[in-house]
């Protein structure tokens, strides 16, 4: 253990659900009167969120300095894609271009605490729980080549980024998650004036804020910019935004490069370049940073004496990263949308909940903490549902963990025995066990680990009978297969990291294109939290989705752990941020540089 409660004691979290959400309304409606209880929603007034902050100012490094090394250099393995658009993308791949782009909602990079710091000044939500007012930074420059540009941020630009985003203005990979918002940008935003705007919301959603924050995909685009250079493909080809870097070029499977606005409004790098180099190997990763070749590198964690033994330093995230599990897919024969699963097998055995207790039962969890990330993991206990937060119900990890707690301080939510695990599938009609892919994806950055522990749990569930075929792939690969549903008998290990549940239920809901399951439990359920705003009745569904997922083993819940990466210090001081969700791919603005 690392003090996941020590760490998360001084964090307003991420997530306002659970507790948090029952909190929500109230403190939308009432500002930071405390003790009072929400007021009825067609009387209680709009209320801000963020407080108004002054304009920050950039602190450029005196000219007086000279760094040891200009072009910072970081190795990762590459994402799928290797986007210049959020919109060609999912929240991972894209997760580089967060040095290119600000955000309406800013978040603090060591705490994760919402902050007015990018280029919402503040945010209210209307006793409705659908209407939401964004007040917007004024005099905010567009970058390009480093430099300020004739471009500058204004609320138009809002509305065309989430047409951007929702697939209005071209083909937009994750425009599931944004179209079922509203009907139309146009009819969805109401644009007050050039630095106030609001959004009309379909749904109740309280955690919008999170949804367009720094920690998502809502980079904003100039929209003059846009239409200047001729549209999606010209963009694509020649990025733009209000970020502290300037994109300079993209090599497929080689690199990304950017330059440092050294005149930013908010944060001017130290560095004068940012260059993301993919490299596939760890070994790979392990050398260059030892030959000076790169100096940030995400390196597994059974190869890390390697590098500390020869001088080079681990840094660690502020905040729990990701975490690990494995998701069981399976469809209905025909979707909401009147799509036909691809090789639909009614009696899939995973459609079984023993079956997926018995693959539950059946990993031990203790040696892969143990074994791959040093004991420094934490149970994940139930997915979407972090084990510090108020919703988590410690029936659901009632077995002793890594310090022999249970429940929610730190509990299992299975034990590791074959023999039951045997015994469940004989149960469930498959003594003899039955086929199943196993998909890893090999490229996710933070978590290197992912196909090494792949293959001890493949030799787990073969000692229980089952016949695995292990298959490693590209994360792109596998968001392919999801898209068309054509999963059928293979489950995937993966690395999320931390979202509030109206966003992170999408993943599992079937009238979400990127769904995995269809289950008409999570559909109504869904449904009906979208229009719920009393604090008490969310915080009560939300625990009851918790106890569908544990009692229905739903999924396979592994563990949360840390980003950890290797720096070499001799032209790196620091990099000390929360490295959510992405790894080493942001927050570089603050990376502190060694200087001769």
């Amino acid at each position: 253990m690392v003090g996941f409660n020590d760490v998360w004691r001084r964090l307003r979290l991420l997530v306002l659900v659970g507790a948090v959400v029952a909190m929500t309304l109230f403190i939308l409606a009432c500002g930071d009167d405390a003790t009072k209880a929400p007021p009825a929603a067609t009387t209680a007034p709009a209320a801000t969120v963020a407080p108004a902050a002054p304009a920050a100012t950039s602190t450029p490094v005196p000219k007086s300095k000279e760094l040891v090394e200009p072009r910072l250099r970081v190795s990762m393995p590459a994402p799928a894609g290797q986007v210049t658009c959020h919109c060609e993308t999912f929240q991972s791949a894209g997760g580089h271009l967060h040095n290119l782009h600000e955000y309406l909602v800013g978040l603090d990079p060591v705490t994760g605490e919402e902050k007015p710091i990018h280029l919402g000044l503040n945010w209210s939500v209307d006793a409705s729980g659908k209407n939401w007012n964004f007040k917007l930074r004024e005099g905010v420059p567009y970058y390009k080549d480093g430099r300020t540009s004739a471009y500058s941020f204004k609320a138009e630009d809002v509305v065309h980024t989430w047409a951007v985003m929702a697939g209005f203005k071209g083909v937009s990979e994750p425009g599931g998650d944004w179209t079922p918002m509203m009907d139309t940008p146009e009819e969805g935003w109401t644009i007050v004036n050039d630095y106030e705007i609001i959004l009309h919301h379909k749904l109740i959603e309280l955690e919008l804020p999170f949804r367009l924050s720094e920690e998502w995909t809502f980079g904003l685009q100039s929209l003059d910019y846009w239409n200047d250079i001729g549209g999606m493909d010209a963009y694509k080809a020649d990025p733009m935004g209000t970020g502290s870097f300037s994109f300079v070029e993209k090599v497929v499977n080689q690199h990304i490069l950017y330059k440092a606005n050294k005149d930013h409004w908010r944060k001017a790098p130290e560095f004068d370049e940012l260059q993301f180099v993919w490299t596939k190997e760890s070994a790979t990763r392990v050398a260059q940073l030892l030959a000076g070749e790169v100096h940030i590198a995400s390196i597994p964690r059974d190869l890390q004496d390697e590098i500390t033994s020869q001088g080079m330093m681990i840094q660690k995230s502020t905040l729990p990263s990701f975490h690990v599990w494995i998701r069981i897919p399976y469809y209905q024969e025909i979707s909401f949308d009147d799509r036909q699963t691809p090789r639909f097998d009614a009696n899939e055995p995973i459609r079984n909940s023993k079956v997926r207790e018995a693959l539950n039962t059946a990993i031990d969890r203790g040696a892969i903490n143990d074994t791959f990330f040093k004991g420094t993991g934490t149970p994940d206990i139930v997915e979407y549902f972090p084990p510090w937060r108020a919703d988590c119900k410690d029936e659901w990890a009632p077995f002793p963990g890594p310090d022999g707690k249970t429940g929610c301080a730190g509990g299992w939510p299975y034990e590791f025995n074959p023999q039951k695990a045997r015994d469940l599938l004989a149960e469930a009609g498959y003594p003899n066990g039955f086929d199943l892919e196993f998909l890893a994806s090999g490229n996710l950055s933070g978590v290197p680990e992912l196909p090494d522990v792949a293959e001890a749990i493949t030799q787990w569930w073969t000692d229980i009978g089952i016949n695995v075929n292990l298959n490693v792939i590209e994360s792109g690969q596998v968001r392919a297969r999801q898209n068309d549903r054509d999963w059928t008998g293979s489950v995937n290990l993966v690395r999320y990291s931390i979202d509030p549940i109206s966003l992170s239920i999408s993943f599992a809901w079937f009238e979400n294109r990127r769904g995995f399951i269809e289950h008409q439990f999570v559909t109504d359920w869904k449904r009906k939290y979208d229009q719920i705003i009393d604090a008490d009745t969310r915080f009560k569904m939300g625990q009851d989705l918790g106890d569908f997922f544990h009692n229905e083993n739903v999924t396979m819940p592994l563990l949360w752990l840390f980003a950890e990466v290797g720096v070499n210090p001799n032209v790196v001081e620091s990099y000390e941020v929360s490295q959510l969700h992405f790894g080493p791919v942001r927050y570089h603005e603050y990376t502190k540089a060694v200087y001769k």
